[in-house]
């Protein structure tokens, strides 16, 4: 697992000294006993049931911290971090491509610098929303991230009226890189040709219930 992260951290662009923080914290993690078991137990979980459920990894991310001082942000970046290999598996029986999956991967890139900014340890502090990712709640296409959601009220639009509860993308920016115009139309029009069905179909292409092991 050591390797497999530290090869991963670098092909996602995260700088020298966070691949060494996270390498140091994650042998800390295994040369004790008991967080060892912890971070072993829920990476394994995840691997089982393909369901991140943040309250229970963040305990385990404060246990963990309590056994062997590795900071919760730091261990939960590593949970995530683990998490990713199974998330390829997920994304590879979807047929969902390699890139999309690089691209939302980006995003621990962007909260690990903001971490290390804002609470002075690479890691992460909004992992709850990151959980979205091993959810497949959350996407990417190049610069913009995409969210299926539903209208919260009835919305006014130039064609009518949209009602409440009516399917909707909630579009998301990374907080890495340039708002380059060209590159958030590109993401746009990828993002439509994956969520909207060919003329004719009905069916969109992202998971709406777990699918079967």
């Amino acid at each position: 697992m050591r390797r497999y992260i530290s090869c991963l951290m670098r092909r996602l662009g995260f700088a020298a000294d966070a691949v060494a923080a996270f390498e140091t914290a994650y042998i800390k993690i295994c040369g004790n006993e008991k967080s060892a078991c912890i971070f072993k137990a829920c990476i394994r979980k995840y691997e089982e049931t393909e369901n991140a459920v943040y309250d229970t990894v963040y305990e385990d991310a404060v246990k963990i911290e309590s056994a062997c001082g590795v900071d919760k942000y730091t261990v939960m970046m590593l949970f995530m971090l683990g998490f990713t290999r199974q998330l390829k598996v997920i994304y590879d029986r979807h047929g969902y491509s390699a890139e999309m999956y690089f691209d939302i991967l980006k995003d621990l890139v962007c909260k690990t610098n903001e971490c290390r900014t804002i609470k002075g340890v690479y890691g992460s502090f909004v992992s709850e929303w990151e959980f979205k990712i091993f959810n497949l709640k959350l996407f990417a296409f190049g610069r913009l991230q995409f969210e299926p959601s539903s209208l919260a009220c009835d919305y006014s639009v130039s064609t009518g009226v949209l009602k409440q509860g009516t399917d909707a993308l909630s579009i998301h920016i990374p907080s890495c890189g340039r708002l380059d115009t060209e590159l958030c139309v590109d993401s746009v029009k990828s993002a439509q040709r994956f969520f909207l069905p060919p003329p004719g179909q009905c069916r969109c292409r992202y998971p709406q219930s777990p699918p079967p092991r």
